[in-house]
Parts: structure tokens; sequence; C-alpha cells
């Protein structure tokens, strides 16, 4: 099966949002104890900020098979997440390709629930799912296990597509600052998928370590 778990592969959150009163983006510090982030990267072309692609990764002291089940269940980010407050396959689906996610999001004053399409399902190297519907999702996210010496590679990544809502409204209304719009947005996301990886590598390892 050909993988899509490369960045160059994954082409383009259907989202409903509805407006809160509240305060600004949450910060949550970042737990010392969890593994440090090694790399982090996101691609900025100015003339075309779509598709912005991110990623982080993460070294993890834990086998490929131990960070599977939680790479593949998407209840899991949430717990990390400044932004996802919780997320689950619907009823009567798991991890396959097809499989629908449905997520809660909450960021400041907005609040709005997205529908991903799990993409690619590869144990325990890829999965990948697409929020708004494989066909013309506004997201793309990626995780991705790879062997390292002592244990594993776990990169995290996402892809945002051109003409997908809610980036679309945000470039429309203001076409002038389009780059800084998807590199303001791209910043917040990165946040969290720092804070995910770094949490799952120490659940992997808490985990063979007691089975250990």
């Amino acid at each position: 099966m050909t993988s899509v778990c490369t960045l160059s592969q994954i082409l383009r959150p259907g989202t409903s949002q509805r407006r809160r009163p509240g305060a600004a983006y949450r910060r949550v510090p970042r737990n010392p104890r969890l593994p440090e982030v090694t790399h982090r990267r996101y691609r900025r072309d100015v003339a075309h900020p779509l598709p912005a692609v991110g990623s982080v990764s993460v070294g993890v002291t834990a086998t490929p098979e131990a960070l599977w089940p939680l790479v593949s269940d998407p209840s899991v980010p949430a717990r990390f997440s400044t932004e996802l407050e919780e997320a689950a396959f619907l009823e009567g689906s798991g991890a396959e390709v097809g499989a629908v996610i449905e997520g809660r999001n909450v960021n400041g004053g907005f609040e709005w629930t997205t529908h991903s399409t799990v993409v690619v399902c590869d144990p325990p190297r890829c999965f990948a799912w697409a929020t708004g519907g494989a066909e013309a999702p506004a997201a793309t996210w990626t995780f991705l296990v790879e062997d390292a010496v002592g244990g594993a590679t776990l990169t995290h990544s996402v892809v945002l597509h051109e003409g997908q809502q809610p980036l679309a409204s945000a470039i429309e209304a203001e076409p002038d600052r389009a780059a800084a719009i998807v590199q303001d947005r791209l910043a917040v996301l990165l946040v969290s998928m720092e804070r995910t990886v770094s949490g799952i590598a120490g659940l992997a390892e808490s985990a063979e370590a007691a089975d250990g």
C-alpha cells in the first residue's frame, strides 16, 4: 500500500462555528517532565501561503508498537491540545480507513465541531485523517512512526489546504494579510502539536517501563 504519510503526498476543518464570549487563546505550560520536541518546521511561501505545511517530531524510547494505540486513538491528542477538547470515533467505527472522527474544539471566544475521515491506517507506522472529508478537506493531519536507535521517532504533521473554511473567509476579507493569517494559524497549531507528541511519547515510555 502506498502511504500518504510523506508530506509531499498529502493534499487538502470543515467546521461549524459559533461565537462564545470569552478570553484570548489559551496558553498551557508544557510539562517539563515530558520528552522534548527535537524538530519543528513549517513551510512559508508569502506569494502562495496555501497549502501550508507544519510538523513536529520527538524521539521516543518506546517501540512503534507501543506508540500505535496512542496515535490511532483520536481521544489522546485531546488530552494535550490547547484547542481540541474532545474527539472520538463515531459510534460503530474504529481505527480504519473511512472511519469518521468527531471533534469539539475551543479557542478563545469560539467553539466548533469538526468531522474528519481516516485516510490512512497503516499500523504501526502511519495514521492520517482529513478534516472536512477526504474529497475536499481543509486540513490533513498525520502521525508517522519511524524506527530510531533506542526506540522510535514520532512525527506529527498538518497540511492546511487552499479554498476551505475557516481560512478562506479570513483571507478573502484581508487578502493583503494572507501570508500572516496562515502563519499565525499554523503557529497556534504547532503549539498543540508539540504538546501532543511530547505527551504521547511520555505515555508510551511510561507504559513500556511499567511492562518491563
